[in-house]
This record gives C-alpha cells, structure tokens and sequence, in this order.
C-alpha cells in the first residue's frame, strides 16, 4: 500500500457528546436517529461511536463478550432493521447485557428501485408493534431527505423517536463505484437534498481551525502514522492519526496538493483499521469510508498534470479498497462486482504510471492486476468466461516479469512466476491441455531458484505444493503412458513430502509460523499418490514394499480427517479413501493385512468403518 511523505471535521461536538451519553446510558426502547448529509462524516462519525461505544469490558469476561454498541448495515435485499436485530441476538447474544444498535447504509436505498424503498418505509411503519416488545435502544442514521421522507410517510414510526441529533456538513454524493444510474435520483430530489444544507447558517458560520492549530494536528497525525508505519499497529494509534488527519482537514482548504496526500493517507488509516475489526459489519463501513476518501482525493487532481499521485491512489483504491471488500461479501456476485471495480482501478491506474520511471511499480501493479483477474475467474461458473479471465492474469503476470530481473529483485520475482504457474495451473483445468501443466511446472521451478527453505520457508513450502500438485495432474493426464505416469507420481510424492516437512518445522516454532495452503488436503493428495504408486503396477513392487506404501497412504487419509470437519465434502473423500485402502490390503493380504490396517484405524472410526469393509 503506498503513502505520501507527506480528521475530524469541525462538526457540533456538543451534539455528539449528547448522542454518545444517551447510548451509554443502557434505557431500553429509546428510538434515536442521527441526521447527517455528509456521507464521509456519517461515516466517521458511527465509526467513533463504534470504537468509543463498542466494546465494553469486564474483569470477568473477554472484552468481545460485552459490546455496548453493535453497528448494523443495512440489507438492501430485505431492508427490515427489527429484522437484523433480532438475527444478530440469535446468533450472538449470551446472558450479557443488551447492547444499543445503530444503523448504517440507508443512504444507499436511494440508488434501489422504488419497490424497495417502500418496503422499507413499511417495515418502519410496522415498527410500533415491535418496538415496545425491544429490550434496546435503536439509532438510524439518515441524511435528511430520508428524515422528511419518513416524517411525512411513516407517522407511526415517528412518533416513537426519542431523540433527534442533527450535524451539519456538506452532503457527499456516493462514489461513482456506488452509484446505479438506472436507479438514480430525480432532479427534484437532488435539490431537495443540496438546498436545505447549502443555505444552512450553521455550515457558513462554522470556523475552520487557526493555522497554528492545523500544523499542530498535522504534526500530531504524522508521529502517529510513523508509529504506524514502524510496526504499532493498533486500534488506539489508529484512531488517533484518523482524528487527527480530519481536523487538518478542515483547515487545508485551499491547499489542494497537500488536501490530497492527507486524503489518500486518511483512506490508508481507514483500510488499516477495517483489517483490525472482527465484526464485517463493522469492517465494510471502515472500507467504504476509505474508498469514499479516495475517491474525494481523486476529484481534486488531474491525472494529466499528476500522473504519479493519480496512479498512486487509483492502485490504493483497487488493491486495498476494493480488493478488501471483495473479501468481505458473501454473494458470489457482489464478489466479482467489488473484483471488477478493482480492475477498473488498476487499469485506470496503469495508464498514468510511467513504466520507464518507475518500472518496479508498474510491474507490482501488473500483478495485482493478475491476481484480481485470477480471483474473478474463481467466481464464475461459465468456463469460457474464467477462461478468459485466466489469459488476462497471465497477460498480466507476463507484463509484469518483463521489468523484474532475477538478479535484481529476486523475491518479488519468484514471487510472480509462482503466481504465473498458478494461473497456468487454473486455465488446464478448463482447456484439458498438457502444456498449460508443463508451463505451471516451469514457472514453479523457477519460483523455487530464489524461494529456499532457508530463507522464505514458508513461501517455499507453498510453491512446492503447488508444483507437487502440477506434477500429479500431470500424472492423471498420462493414463496410457506409464513410465510417464510413474515419473511425476514420484516427483510429486518427494515435493509434497518436503512441503509438509518444512510446513510441521514451522508449527513448531514459538510462535507458530503458518503457510498459505492447507496441509490437510496436501495429506490427502499424498496419500492417493501413495496409493496410486501400489495399486497400478507402475512399479516392480515386492509384496512387503506395496504393504509399505498403501500404510503410507492409509497414515497419510488418517492425518488429514484430523483438519476435515466432519460434515464436509472433504472429510468425506478421505474417509472414503481409508474405506478403500483397508479393502485393498485385504485384496493384497487376506484377513492378516486387513487386520494390520485395522490396528492403524483410531478406535472411535471403526464403527463407521466396519460395516463398509
């Protein structure tokens, strides 16, 4: 994530310190609702709550037991806040106290089809049946056009709000990655939603801070961010480089260059603390605020006249913006949206960035580009189009190797033609050809010349699994060429062998160091190649040698049902795998070798086992 060498905006203190105390004060129905228009200060503003308001210890229990405050987004697909409540109670709530709620994204129904907003209205206007039944206080954030929406609309619902808090900003329209424009807002309503808040004496008469003040900020939020950047990584200095950024803010007008390099700073802050929040409610709002700063810091720049700084900011957009959130949805289809807006980012910024002046930036973005199409080829179920996708990550990754040199930066480019094997890999999964397999072997060999077990084990150990595993797709594709078949066999049994020697090296160590691939499913691939080396006559085997390497495989399926739950698919291969290894010994060896496999079987298996010998 790049930064430049180089906030609270001034909005009604007062107001938010009597929204905070009224939360904090646990009373029960109260009906709350915050009307703000700034969309960036809605933002920060249900995010200091969240993080002041959010968690609330106890000497007797973890910390996360006890949230004071639970932040909810709304769910355009079935917009009912009593709803979610209550389905956030079934999955979490305990006998602890009852936390507040407040409620985020009803902003976003603007951009939704009419039927869905009148959904919402009446759900709203059902809320007086359930509301008195509610053992919590409820806030809805609102920017103001929503207000008079409801106030005239839903009557029933507005006569239960206890508390009306209102802050004064500019309004921000959402990002252009937000917006629909099928769906977007009527004139009317637009000047429905700027005019109240433009002609409002409260936003003309508010002072921005003094110069002396802003510097003192800036200097304040710089200390931080250099905390930050040397390995204090914590929610507090998080949140306090963040408040200071934003009263700097406030006082930068006029100072576009420098407005700029504290917005795409500010946005890092956010996308920092989204990877530090358990709760992906809460994650998505830290991420969508610092998309929404990215953008705000791409409006004031033109990337004609600072190609460096556009570029810099459109590849923070892509990779840690959207690229976070692609992570956080769960609908395969909001996955590849948030993927495709983050192509979108890194093309855009691929077009400004100067590959001659700065080669090794282009190229890294060249590969988070890769990576992005490889992701979104893993969210489509029509071969052709992943397909496709998978040429464009190579493309990219291609691109990428013609401006790193082994010599030079051997890690980053052992790095990328690891990823370029991978992407080799996925595509003869769909076009059947075996010299994608052959291309995916060479790319992880090449990988593993700078990737040594000595100095990157645990990158070395997730190459040679995916080599292990190139080597036995190789041999499935070798049906009627033995000796072949029998070669990558044994290659792959000696790679996965050696990937899972170092992966058990590094549990070991204190603390624990992980590798990115599961080692439960490399055991159950080694086993069948064990199997597969004894079963198919692919070697002049001795009786005693084949017993030898169907207990290799049978130990290997037992070792991985260990990291399979038990309702999985995968659990069921392995077992299934161990039913056929124990017939197999007793095909081999008669009731004694089936006996022998037995005695390796854990007492709790067997009788599962048993009646499927």
């Amino acid at each position: 994530m790049e930064t430049t060498p180089s906030s609270f905006p001034n909005w009604n203190q007062k107001t938010y310190q009597r929204l905070k105390l009224s939360l904090s004060l646990g009373l029960r129905r109260q009906l709350f609702i915050a009307v703000c228009d700034d969309l960036g200060l809605q933002n920060r503003l249900a995010s200091r709550l969240h993080a002041e308001l959010g968690i609330k210890p106890s000497s007797n229990s973890s910390p996360e037991e006890f949230p004071q405050l639970v932040s909810l987004h709304l769910n355009l697909e079935d917009p009912h806040p009593l709803k979610q409540i209550a389905q956030w109670l079934e999955d979490y709530q305990s006998q602890n106290p009852m936390p507040a709620f407040q409620l985020v994204g009803i902003e976003h129904l603007t951009a939704q089809p009419a039927t869905t907003q009148r959904l919402f209205l009446r759900r709203l206007q059902m809320i007086d049946r359930s509301l008195p039944h509610l053992e919590s206080s409820l806030l809805l954030w609102l920017p103001r056009p929503w207000l008079q929406l409801i106030q005239k609309s839903v009557p029933e619902f507005w006569q239960w709000h206890t508390g009306l808090f209102e802050f004064a900003g500019e309004p921000s329209p959402l990002p252009p990655a937000a917006s629909n424009p099928e769906n977007s807002p009527t004139k009317e309503w637009e000047a429905d939603y700027l005019d109240p808040i433009l002609n409002s004496p409260v936003v003309k008469q508010q002072p921005a801070p003094t110069p002396a003040l802003t510097n003192a900020y800036l200097s304040l939020a710089q200390q931080y961010r250099n905390r930050l950047e040397t390995g204090e990584v914590t929610e507090e200095n998080l949140i306090i480089a963040i408040q200071a950024y934003e009263q700097v803010l406030t006082g930068l007008q006029d100072q576009p260059g420098q407005l700029v390099d504290i917005l795409n700073d500010l946005g890092n802050l956010y996308l920092m603390r989204s990877r530090l929040i358990g709760n992906v409610a809460s994650a998505k709002i830290q991420l969508e605020q610092s998309i929404s700063l990215y953008y705000q810091a791409l409006e004031k720049i033109s990337p004609t006249q600072a190609p460096d700084t556009y570029s810099m900011i459109q590849g923070n957009l892509g990779g840690a913006a959207y690229g976070d959130l692609a992570r956080y949805d769960v609908t395969p289809d909001a996955q590849a949206s948030a993927l495709q807006q983050s192509i979108q980012a890194y093309e855009e910024a691929l077009r400004y960035r100067d590959k001659e002046r700065e080669p090794l930036k282009y190229a890294a973005t060249q590969n988070n580009l890769g990576t992005t199409y490889w992701h979104l080829a893993q969210q489509v179920s029509t071969k052709d189009i992943a397909a496709n996708y998978l040429h464009s990550a190579i493309a990219a990754y291609v691109e990428a190797m013609t401006h790193y040199y082994s010599q030079g930066d051997a890690l980053n480019w052992a790095m990328i033609q690891n990823n370029l094997g991978t992407a080799y890999w996925n595509l003869a999964q769909y076009e059947q050809t075996e010299s994608w397999l052959q291309l995916a072997v060479g790319a992880y060999q090449d990988a593993l010349k700078y990737r040594k077990r000595d100095n990157l084990p645990a990158a070395c150990a997730a190459t040679q699994n995916n080599l292990a595993t190139a080597f036995w797709h190789l041999a499935e594709r070798c049906i009627d060429n033995l000796p072949a078949r029998r070669e990558y066999l044994q290659k792959a049994i000696s790679i996965y062998d050696s990937a899972l020697a170092i992966a058990e090296n590094l549990s070991s160590q204190q603390p624990p160091i992980p590798v990115s691939f599961d080692i439960f499913a490399t055991r159950n691939n080694l086993g069948l190649a064990y199997y597969q080396i004894a079963t198919e006559g692919l070697l002049e085997l001795k009786s005693k040698t084949k017993s030898r390497y169907l207990e290799l495989a049978l130990k290997q399926h037992l070792l991985a049902l260990q990291g399979f739950a038990i309702d999985s698919d995968a659990y069921k291969n392995a077992f299934n795998f161990i039913v056929k290894t124990v017939r197999t010994f007793y095909k081999e060896g008669g009731v004694a070798g089936q006996n022998f496999a037995l005695s390796i079987i854990p007492g709790q298996l067997l009788p599962d086992l048993l009646p499927k010998l």
